[in-house]
């Protein structure tokens, strides 16, 4: 984990098992309605317009 002391963990739990392991803390800690769609962030509408081989992340 090259982030584990920088307080930059959320980017290391969701590369590991594909955020599975990111999805199995959230459920532990009682965000229980966490579903993958929580994982990533949307891409600003903006940087799609800019380059049209850009996609939507899922959920947004």
């Amino acid at each position: 984990m090259e982030l584990a002391f920088e307080g930059h963990w959320w980017f290391d739990m969701i590369r590991v098992n594909n955020g599975q392991y990111a999805l199995d803390f959230l459920h532990s800690i009682g965000k229980t309605n966490a579903g993958s769609k929580h994982l990533l962030l949307p891409i600003p509408q903006r940087e799609i317009e800019a380059n049209p081989n850009l996609t939507q992340n899922n959920g947004y």
